[in-house]
């Protein structure tokens, strides 16, 4: 990405994506590292995990945070399945 080629050039070492776009574009971020610039947020996988509603919902139940009583991970798709085939 330019902003990370910029960064490389100016000789910064950081870069804070601000809020929004960028700090959710996990192809910015994982283009600050491919630069050797550091990226002040999570790393590539973990927005792409957190993007993922039953895979981000999965990650929190594996490390015992406490959730809001609801649908289990992809019960919504058991549940069209189900009535799609009824």
């Amino acid at each position: 990405m330019l902003r990370a080629q910029a960064a490389q050039r100016t000789g910064a070492t950081a870069i804070h994506p601000g809020y929004g776009f960028l700090s959710e574009n996990h192809e910015f971020s994982a283009a600050c590292a491919a630069a050797g610039v550091a990226f002040v947020g999570p790393p590539a996988s973990a927005i792409l995990a957190m993007g993922d509603k039953n895979q981000s919902k999965s990650i929190m139940a594996e490390a015992d945070v406490p959730l809001v009583p609801g649908c289990a991970p992809n019960c919504y798709m058991r549940y069209l399945t189900s009535a799609a085939t009824s």
